[in-house]
């Protein structure tokens, strides 16, 4: 009973952190897609809009 308990509060244990994990996962895909979008936003922009400041 004993060992069943401990399986039971394992598995349990991987799987919030496997939740956290992939929480994290679109966190960090969000804040790619955002620098991505700083990064790219420039090079799509007229290149004498920086000539001009």
């Amino acid at each position: 009973m004993k060992l069943t308990s401990g399986f039971v509060a394992q598995i349990s244990h991987s799987g919030s952190k496997f939740k956290a994990l992939s929480q994290q996962l679109i966190v960090n895909r969000r804040n790619l897609f955002l620098l991505n979008i700083i990064f790219i936003l420039p090079l799509y922009l007229p290149k004498r809009n920086y000539v001009t400041k």
